[in-house]
């Protein structure tokens, strides 16, 4: 399981938060390195966009996506006339953005990499007895009893 699987189960706690946190001030993350985004031009197309890395955005929400995985909808910092908006899964948020994996960690109060890491051994673990369980029907008694 990845953490945009994970992570949407948690969107309305994440969204308290990231609310909360904006009535304080502007909750800004920063792209920690060059990467394509994508991002909703001013007219509404959407296309992906080469970022240096060092841009800062302000989260303004985030929301499950068609596919199940939770996006993270940002705005840059410093206004541009390219693009209104930029939406990144939680998978590449926990990956390139800088404080995004704070924001999470307090709003769900669970350690996200950890979950992942332990969310991926259970699957491998049930996959693994499925095979097996499987695979002894296959033979019988006497397999390899020569």
């Amino acid at each position: 399981m990845d953490r945009d699987h994970i992570l949407a189960v948690h969107e309305k706690e994440i969204q308290t938060k990231i609310d909360a946190l904006n009535d304080f001030g502007d909750l800004t993350v920063t792209l920690r390195s060059a990467l394509k985004v994508t991002v909703k031009r001013a007219n509404g197309s959407w296309s992906k966009v080469s970022m240096m890395g060092g841009e800062e955005f302000s989260v303004n929400s985030c929301y499950t996506g068609k596919r199940g995985g939770l996006i993270f909808v940002m705005k840059p910092v410093i206004p541009l006339p390219s693009y209104a908006y930029m939406e990144m899964s939680a998978s590449d948020a926990t990956d390139h953005l800088k404080g995004i994996t704070e924001l999470i960690d307090s709003a769900t109060g669970m350690d996200v990499e950890e979950e992942v890491v332990t969310k991926n051994k259970e699957e491998v673990e049930e996959k693994h007895k499925q095979t097996f369980n499987n695979r002894k029907h296959d033979y019988d008694h006497t397999f390899g009893s020569w």
